[in-house]
């Protein structure tokens, strides 16, 4: 006997078997899903030699469970990493300063975004403060000032 399959010869073994058939099952679902759940994860370490950015602008598109929004057609990923035993996450807040749920933001929402660039069309939100409509922006008290970034936990 041939140890080489042909044709429906192999599909047939394989669902003789359960164990196999369970087995090629999993790849193939590890092999179709993995690309999806892979998002690129920011490193701490890339933060240090970057170039701050400031965005005003409004929410095209928010995939908060994926980690990222657009903004302007920029995609702006979510920082969610630890370091020195403290958790640090982007930090959400109003136009006072008070901090919010990201899921408040909402698309169409007019936003200002600061945080690094992570070299080509990489974007990572280091605070986001959902504006009103209308008003000027140097009025916030925010505007000039980088407040603390404070550890979750």
């Amino acid at each position: 006997m041939s140890s080489i399959y042909k044709g429906d010869n192999m599909l047939k073994d394989i669902a003789a078997r359960p164990l196999l058939k369970v087995s090629v099952m999993a790849f193939f679902c590890v092999l179709i899903f993995s690309p999806i759940f892979a998002a690129d994860r920011i490193d701490p370490k890339e933060l240090e030699d970057t170039d701050f950015f400031d965005l005003n602008a409004t929410i095209m598109e928010l995939h908060i469970y994926s980690g990222y929004l657009i903004v302007a057609e920029k995609k702006i990923e979510l920082m969610d990493f630890v370091e020195g035993g403290h958790r640090f996450q982007t930090m959400v807040m109003n136009a006072n300063g008070a901090k919010i749920s990201i899921k408040s933001l909402k698309k169409g929402q007019r936003v200002f975004v600061r945080g690094y660039g992570l070299g080509k069309d990489r974007l990572a939100a280091r605070e986001i403060y959902k504006l009103p409509q209308k008003g000027n922006l140097r009025s916030y008290g925010f505007y000039d000032n980088v407040p603390e970034w404070e550890h979750v936990n």
